[in-house]
């Protein structure tokens, strides 16, 4: 009777362990590479961060696909995009983007805010996730807005249009891509 015991209980041990096992891989995000961005710049590590390096927008563009950097992305004006954004430490959009796609800024390798900044009239159709504030002056955010909790009561997180899905502080960043080693061609 003891031996069924142990067994039983051993078993109940190896499920459980199974269980929490497949709970955790389950709520980690496998690390993005380099295939899936349409456009990447700026592949020296996040810290310390380098302001110029990134990815440098213009005005009147139309983009398909995911745009990212270890450091800055920066979009001045017009920009028509399908995909997310990735950044390491830090976004800026400034006026009149149409952005169906969610945005996230690490903020990784600077203490420089906010992490993501708008100017005015950016329209997102998605979620805005950041590793620090999120500060944007008009327009639409129909997804949710994702900040770190306050360090103060009197301080917030997130400034800009009343996004549809609310504002929490469930920050969950993704694992951007590294670069590969460069190959030495003699």
């Amino acid at each position: 009777m003891m031996r069924k015991l142990t067994q039983t209980l051993q078993q109940c041990t190896y499920l459980l362990l199974f269980i929490c096992v497949a709970k955790i891989a389950q709520g980690q995000n496998p690390p993005l590479e380099l295939k899936n961005f349409a456009i990447w710049g700026g592949g020296a590590s996040p810290s310390p961060y380098i302001s110029t390096q990134g990815v440098f927008i213009k005005n009147n563009v139309n983009i398909q696909g995911n745009i990212g950097s270890n450091h800055l992305v920066d979009i001045e004006m017009n920009l028509t995009l399908t995909g997310n954004i990735y950044s390491g430490n830090r976004v800026f959009v400034k006026n009149n983007a149409a952005i169906t796609g969610n945005i996230f800024a690490n903020r990784m390798g600077t203490t420089l805010s906010p992490s993501i900044s708008g100017g005015t009239n950016n329209v997102i159709t998605g979620n805005l996730t950041a590793n620090g504030k999120i500060t944007l002056i008009s327009g639409q955010v129909t997804g949710r807005v994702s900040v770190p909790a306050p360090t103060a009561p009197t301080t917030t997180n997130y400034t800009g249009p009343v996004p549809t899905g609310g504002v929490n502080n469930n920050v969950v960043l993704p694992v951007l891509p590294t670069m590969p080693n460069n190959t030495p061609f003699d």
